[in-house]
């Protein structure tokens, strides 16, 4: 019973400090009228007092406030109908007590309706902002999922290969990105090794390396430099892919040879430990999945002991 009352208090604390006020003012209006010589002008002072003390409570609602004021100065012109008062005191003073609560009405309906406006538009905008921090989180979870499929595809583990070192790093701006690697042992002891960038950032570059790694996995061993160009560029263009094109640096390195082929990729740098000397290796080709199936070219280098071509980080060990 006593956590009931306590919370009936609480709840309904406007209308009960509302209540309070009146009684008080009331008993002192009633006093002055009744035992002070000029009682007229204390009791003025009280309910005008009290009117504006009302009224400036913003958190009290209108409706309580309208109500409570205008019953009090309907008992306030009663008690001094029942004195003996010229009439004019009591118009004049009727009057005044009008013109004061209605202009306070205004004010504290215009605080009331401002504050709930401001308190609906508060309301809306965390709305908003869960609204938002739920999408953002579910895009977060969606892009985390596509950056693991993405770095699923990339070499799991340096292949063994008795003529080259192999390394590598990638670092994404975004949580997936076009850039791509890629190498493969053939059966020969060759190597073979893709390096490549996707049109621009995200999900959308991401689509682009899948297709590329599947064209890899499938073709890097049978078909020579030139020819897996040529194929790549004719299947991403059937995929009709909007706007996604694919630069790559395709590759094959077999005893002390260098075939290397570019789509619209920069140059290649091989770097000769006998000379000391940093070739640069132009890739001429437009980019995988263009307008047009162009003829790709195929560049071949001899490489010794101790070459580094220094874009792929492939070091020549024999």
């Amino acid at each position: 019973i006593v956590l009931l009352g306590i919370r009936s208090f609480r709840h309904h604390f406007q209308l009960l400090l509302l209540i309070t006020l009146t009684a008080v003012s009331i008993t002192i209006m009633k006093t002055a009228l009744t035992y002070n010589e000029g009682g007229l002008y204390n009791s003025s002072v009280a309910i005008t007092a009290y009117i504006i003390f009302i009224h400036t409570l913003s958190r009290i609602r209108f409706i309580y406030t309208a109500l409570f004021t205008w019953l009090f100065m309907g008992t306030y012109i009663v008690l001094l109908q029942n004195l003996d008062m010229p009439d004019i005191v009591v118009s004049q003073t009727t009057a005044f007590f009008i013109v004061i609560n209605t202009f306070l009405m205004s004010a504290s309906y215009w605080i009331e309706f401002n504050i709930r406006d401001s308190f609906v538009k508060s309301k809306q905008l965390q709305l908003s902002r869960q609204q938002l921090e739920a999408e953002h989180k579910r895009k977060s979870d969606e892009l985390e999922s596509v950056k693991e499929l993405q770095l699923s595809m990339l070499p799991g583990k340096n292949p063994s290969c008795d003529i080259v070192d192999i390394a590598f790093h990638m670092s994404t701006a975004y949580e997936v990105g076009g850039d791509y690697c890629d190498y493969t042992k053939s059966y020969d002891d060759s190597l073979t090794f893709a390096i490549g960038d996707a049109t621009g950032h995200g999900a959308r570059a991401s689509t682009m390396v899948m297709a590329i790694k599947m064209l890899f996995n499938e073709y890097a061993t049978r078909k020579t430099v030139s020819g897996f160009m040529r194929h790549a560029s004719t299947a991403i263009k059937q995929m009709k892919l909007p706007k996604l094109y694919m630069t790559l640096a395709f590759g094959r390195i077999s005893s002390n040879k260098l075939e290397i082929s570019g789509a619209g990729i920069p140059p290649a740098l091989l770097y000769k430990a006998d000379t000391g000397e940093i070739k640069h290796i132009i890739l001429k080709g437009i980019p995988l999945g263009a307008f047009f199936i162009a003829d790709y070219e195929e560049t071949q280098y001899s490489i010794s002991p101790g070459d580094i071509p220094a874009d792929s980080t492939l070091k020549i060990l024999s």
